[in-house]
C-alpha cells in the first residue's frame, strides 16, 4: 500500500444555502463582539472547517426534521429593516405552548458547562431571529462535541427559551444602533 499526502488548500462549503447581498444580521453581530471585546477564535484552528462542520450539523437536522418529523421547516431568508437574517427552522413548540417557535441547530467545542443565554452573539441572534419571525420562543437543539470536557464525549442538549418581548426589543435595538454607527444601514 501507498499512501500520499495531498497538499491541498480546504476551501469552506459555507451553509449551503443561497445568500442575497447586502447587510446581515451575522456581520453585525460579529461587529458587535469585535467592538465589545469578546470576539475570539480558537488559536491554530482553520475556522472555515470548524464553521462547516456546524453548516453540515445544521443541514443534517433540518433535514431530518423536515423528512421525518415533518415539525419544523427552514423559513428561508428574512428582512428586518434592510437586515438578512436566516433562522435554521421554524415549527411547533415541543412544550405545545406556543403555535410557533424558533429552532436553532448548533455544533460547538464550547463546553456543556455554560449555559446558552452566557453566549453573546448565541443569545443576540436568537432573540433578533425571534424579532424576524415574530415569536417569543427559540429551541436550541446543540452537539457539545467536547461535552463538558471532563470525559463526558459529544453531549447532546435540547432547551427552550422563552424570551419576554422588552428583552427582544432590546437586543434588535442595539444591533440597529450598532449598524447604523457603522453606517450600514
Amino acid at each position: 500500500m501507498y499512501i500520499t499526502r495531498i497538499d491541498k488548500h480546504y476551501t469552506p462549503f459555507g451553509s449551503g444555502l443561497p445568500r442575497t447581498p447586502g447587510l446581515h444580521l451575522t456581520q453585525i453581530i460579529q461587529s458587535l463582539r469585535t467592538d465589545l471585546g469578546m470576539s475570539k477564535t480558537a488559536e491554530g484552528w482553520d475556522m472555515g472547517v470548524a464553521a462547516d462542520c456546524g453548516f453540515l450539523w445544521e443541514d443534517a437536522f433540518s433535514r431530518a426534521y423536515a423528512e421525518k418529523a415533518q415539525e419544523i421547516m427552514r423559513p428561508g431568508e428574512l428582512t428586518v429593516e434592510g437586515v438578512l437574517m436566516s433562522p435554521d427552522g421554524v415549527g411547533l413548540d415541543p412544550c405545545g405552548k406556543a403555535p410557533l417557535v424558533n429552532h436553532e441547530y448548533k455544533l460547538t467545542w464550547r463546553s456543556s458547562n455554560k449555559a446558552p443565554a452566557d453566549d453573546f452573539y448565541w443569545d443576540t441572534q436568537f432573540k433578533c431571529y425571534c424579532k424576524g419571525l415574530g415569536v417569543t420562543i427559540t429551541c436550541l437543539h446543540v452537539i457539545y462535541i467536547m461535552g463538558n470536557y471532563k470525559g463526558s464525549g459529544p453531549h447532546p442538549e435540547h432547551f427552550r427559551i422563552e424570551y419576554e418581548q422588552e428583552e427582544i426589543d432590546t437586543a434588535w435595538g442595539m444591533v440597529m444602533r450598532h449598524a447604523k454607527e457603522k453606517g450600514w444601514v
